[in-house]
This record gives C-alpha cells, structure tokens and sequence, in this order.
C-alpha cells in the first residue's frame, strides 16, 4: 500500500526475484491498472514472470494499493486588530494558503465565525474565524484566524451639578448638557434619563444634547452615550431643589413705607403665597444684610445689583454637591490624584446584588458605604485596615429590590475618595 504521491515503479514498491535449476531465469511485468478514484487512488495488479533460457515460465501476481489519506496542509491570515465592529474584515478565502500531497487544487471554504466578549475597552471581543480545506478524497484540514475587536474608550462630559428655585420661575429650570463626545465607534446615539423614574427625558445623536429640566425636587439626570458597537458611558449632572418661597408675609423691602428699610416692621399680605425670599445687601453696605420677601416683579432688581435668593447665609446650603462630570464607561466617577487604587464592581448594572472589589497600593484604613441618590446613607459595607495589595471583597445587596441608581464611596484615612456609580436593573 502506496500513498497517491509515491512513485509506483517496482524500485518503490518492490520486485520479484526467481530461480531455476539451470540458470538465473528473467524477470519481468506488466500491470493491469484499476486507478480510477479520487486523485489517482486504487489498485495495480502487476504480474511477474520468470522465464529462463528454454522458455520455461512461472508468474505470480503483486497487488499495489494506492490510497490517500493525507489531508491537505493549510495556513489562514494572520490575527487582525480592530476597534470597531464595521473594521471587521470579510471573510476571504484568497488570503488561506493551502496545498495537498495529490491534489492540486483543493477546495477552500469558510466555516464560520465565533465570538467571546463584548468589543468594548476593557472587554475585547476575540472573533474565531475558521476555513477548511479538502482535497478530492474528502481528506479535510481547518485552520483559524483571531480578530480582535476593542476600541478605546467611550466618553462624554456632563454639565456640573446646578440649582434651581421653584417658587421663582425665571429660575425654576436649568438646562443640562452632554458633550466632548469621544473614543468608542462614532456615530453615537445620546440620551438623557431622570435617574429617579428611570423615563428617557431626551435623546439625539448629534455633537451634543441639551435640554431643560424643571424638578421639584432635587433630581439627577443620566447621560447616556452609546457608540456602533454597543459601547456605553454614563455621566451625571444632579439638579438641587431649593425652596426660596415665603408664604403669605410680605414686606416688600418696606418698613411701614415706601422708602425701603430693614424689613422688621413688615406688614401681612395674605395674598402674598408666591412671595420670593431674597438676601438683601443694600449698595455701599457689605457688612448690612437682612431678608425680604418680595413679588415676583421686584426680584431682578434686586438680583441685579448683587442680592440673592434665599435667606441671608443660606448660598452654601443652596450649592448642589460638587461632582465629577467626567464619563464613566467602567462605573468609576472620580479618583482624587492621591490615592491610588483599583475598584470595581461586577456586575454592574445588576438585578439583585453586586460585588465590590478594591485594592490600595498602600496600607490604610478605610470606609466603604453606599449611598442613594438623594444623599442618604443606605449601607455601610466595609469599615477598617486594608492591607497594601491585599484584595478586599463585600457584596452590596439592597433591600428594595427595583430599579434605582446608587453611588459607593471608598474614602481613606486622610478624607481622599473613590466614587463608583452603582445601577440596579430589574
């Protein structure tokens, strides 16, 4: 038995040899070929004679067998890297080398792809891309080649965190905007959600998205920004709600006349309920301020030239928190320059519990709580000494279980934070 591409000469498949009781006899062949199948395969009957010098002959017959069962050698493409999904080659059966013992030509095709991950930063997809090759025998060899699908990261920024007054309408609304739209895979699509009902209050896919919100009460908003792969970051702009409303007493900036005064001497007006209370700080008098309750019509007078809404040393009360406007496509908010760590929290969004994980780069004693959106206190998860390096993991599981935003705070010892957006998705 003899593979397609072996020589059939008796030399490779050996000959016969002879005797006879007067003389070395002649040995020859010849060959009856039945070599029909697939390239070249199937049987030789060759029949040796030997013959000596008076003619006397004896024969024996040798079968060869011709088979193939090698399969073809086949090399695909090198591995490609790719940011984005619309990147991603066609499959091409020109760029696979492939070559076959016995058939010249052999029959590349393309199997298929699979994937694992998801071709965002951070979470690559690997594309398996696989061809076969096969030659006329049926005889099969496959080869793959990897694509690797990771963009950079997606961000936005979001407006800062504002203040709004609802009892004054020229102030009762602000408008908050995502731009600096960046990295991923453009286009992008964008929308705006009240994180409180969770109802998309805009949407847009243009270089930016503003819009108007007008909360009663203090309120944060979601930029969400999604590229062509599917990628996503969020950013967060919290509006704050601050009363300045003083129901059914009014001075009016008077005292018992109409030239002004400090308001102490002021007198009732019962149909007064939309009163704004304003801090006023009379022209030339930076030590001097008292409160008014004014109508609506006196209020940008007085904004005018330097006094404020609200009772007078109330402006620190009335500053929505500071917070990060930066996008977040892995959960993290914000990270002081100082303190050097990794947390993260998977997964995330989540349904019903998630795990934090933290590691500090040095020894140090912390706190881990978590908090909603409206400030409050909902779980304290971790409070003490962390070792430098040592791995750290607690499971938030919130009581109630709907939808909801939350943030967790890892704080150290020297008041330094980490914030990491938490969102629970039913």
């Amino acid at each position: 038995t003899i593979q397609c591409n072996t020589s059939q000469a008796p030399s490779a498949t050996g000959s016969a040899s002879g005797t006879d009781n007067c003389g070395n006899p002649a040995i020859t062949f010849s060959d009856v070929n039945s070599l029909g199948g697939c390239n070249g395969t199937g049987s030789i009957a060759r029949t040796w004679t030997a013959t000596d010098a008076c003619g006397n002959a004896s024969s024996c017959t040798q079968t060869v067998t011709v088979i193939d069962n090698t399969a073809p050698v086949i090399t695909c493409p090198a591995q490609v890297n790719v940011q984005c999904f619309y990147d991603v080659p066609a499959a091409n059966i020109a760029l696979v080398n492939t070559s076959d013992n016995c058939d010249a030509t052999p029959t590349v095709l393309h199997v298929g792809d699979t994937y694992v991950g998801v071709g965002c930063s951070g979470s690559a997809r690997t594309i398996t891309r696989t061809y076969s090759s096969t030659d006329d025998c049926g005889n099969q060899s496959t080869c793959t080649q990897a694509i690797v699908v990771e963009p950079t990261q997606v961000t936005l920024s979001c407006s800062p965190n504002k203040t709004v007054y609802p009892a004054y309408t020229p102030q009762a609304c602000t408008a908050i905007t995502a731009s600096g739209f960046a990295g991923g895979c453009p286009p992008y699509s964008v929308t705006w959600t009240n994180a409180t009902t969770n109802a998309v209050i805009a949407s847009g896919n243009g270089a930016s998205l503003t819009t108007t919100v007008c909360p009663t009460v203090t309120t944060s908003y979601i930029a969400t920004i999604t590229d062509a792969n599917g990628c996503s970051a969020t950013c967060t702009t919290m509006v704050c709600v601050y009363d300045v409303a003083c129901v059914g007493t009014s001075n009016n900036g008077n005292n018992g006349g109409n030239t002004g005064g400090q308001g102490g001497q002021g007198w009732i007006n019962g149909g007064a309920a939309q009163h704004i209370t304003v801090c006023h700080t009379p022209p030339g008098q930076p030590g001097t301020s008292w409160i008014m309750c004014l109508p609506p019509s006196a209020v940008p007078a007085h904004l005018a030239h330097g006094d404020y809404l609200g009772a007078c040393g109330s402006q620190p009360q009335q500053a929505c928190p500071a917070a990060s406007s930066k996008s977040d496509a892995t959960g993290a908010e914000s990270v002081t320059a100082e303190m050097e760590s990794s947390f993260t929290a998977y997964p995330n969004p989540f349904s019903t519990s998630t795990m934090l994980e933290f590691k500090l780069t040095k020894t140090d004693v912390v706190t881990l709580k978590v908090y909603d959106l409206r400030g409050a206190e909902v779980a304290v998860l971790f409070e003490g000494q962390v070792d430098a390096d040592a791995l750290t993991r607690v499971e938030f599981k919130p009581e109630v279980l709907s939808n909801a935003t939350y943030y967790a705070r890892l704080t150290s010892s020297n008041g330094e934070v980490i914030t990491r957006k938490l969102i629970m998705a039913k």
